[in-house]
């Protein structure tokens, strides 16, 4: 019997998952700090990357037990070889963080209607470093940032609208009154094949780029800088993600959650080559000189 469930639940998802849907999967579990899942959750990743001409490669394993996050990690840079691996507690108040464990982080939930919202307090050595709040509703995601010490705040919304995610970053460095709009981008799908998508980038006019074409971009408009993928398999998928301008690989390994509680007690939420860029730019291909809000990578 559980085995005829396991496959009706296989037969459901077969070939249901668009690039779309994968990419706001992966969004909305990273987003939360791996404590929420849309469907699926991350299992694992891995990425292959140049620095400075030499191959990097790195991988890493979120276990959920025992009410922790642990994130197994490996890296290899030439013939240094990298491993560490690192907690984080789940508490359900502020009262219940101590300090004992490196990395705590304090969740708290609600569901309105559709909106599941989730409040994400982030602490190192028993300090408050960030404060997040998130919606999750059916197609899309919105979520604030603030660091707490620097005062540094961003808002991002995700929205889907005709089959397209839009994405946008709005950057607030000491308030609502010094709002800026720092970062566009679009997922468009593949119209041939919706395992397939490109994320196209607005270019802000900071250091040069070049287009897929080699043609220069200039400031205000957009260009491809990345390409997804989605492989299924009986567990759930691959979402493969490629960067243009200098072929960085990144894969992300999404397991089907099958409607469960998680182990840290969080319900599930209803699913809704090429010619190198010029110019100098960060890990998330960005341009540099750029101000990016501090994050809590535990």
């Amino acid at each position: 019997m559980k085995r005829f469930v396991a496959l009706c639940f296989l037969v459901g998802y077969a070939h249901a998952i668009t690039c779309i849907d994968a990419v706001l999967m992966e969004r909305k579990n990273e987003l939360s700090g791996f404590v929420a899942d849309d469907g699926a959750y991350l299992d694992s990743s891995y990425a292959k990357y140049g620095i400075d001409g030499e191959e990097t490669v790195s991988t890493q394993k979120i276990t959920r037990l025992d009410g922790q996050l642990i994130a197994t990690r490996y890296k290899k840079r030439g013939d240094e070889v990298r491993m560490d691996t690192a907690a984080m507690a789940i508490r359900k108040s502020e009262s219940e963080v101590d300090g004992s464990v490196e990395y705590e982080m304090v969740v708290r939930k609600d569901q309105v209607k559709d909106t599941l919202n989730f409040n994400l307090m982030y602490y190192h050595s028993g300090k408050k470093v960030s404060d997040n709040q998130l919606k999750y509703y059916p197609h899309g995601i919105w979520t604030s940032y603030t660091d707490v010490e620097e005062g540094y705040r961003d808002v991002t919304d995700y929205h889907v609208q005709n089959d397209t995610l839009f994405q946008i970053l709005v950057g607030n460095d000491h308030g609502p009154t010094s709002s800026d709009t720092l970062e566009y981008y679009i997922y468009v799908p593949d119209q041939t094949d919706l395992h397939k998508c490109d994320l196209w980038y607005r270019h802000d006019g900071i250091g040069s780029v070049t287009d897929l074409d080699g043609h220069d971009v200039q400031a205000g408009e957009f260009y491809k800088n990345y390409g997804f993928t989605v492989v299924e398999n009986e567990r759930g998928f691959v979402l493969k993600r490629l960067r243009y301008h200098d072929l960085r690989v990144d894969e992300y390994y999404m397991v089907y959650s099958n409607g469960a509680l998680s182990s840290i007690g969080v319900p599930t939420h209803a699913k809704m080559r090429v010619p190198k860029a010029r110019g100098s730019f960060d890990v998330k291909g960005r341009s540099v000189n750029k101000k990016l809000p501090y994050r809590v990578i535990f």
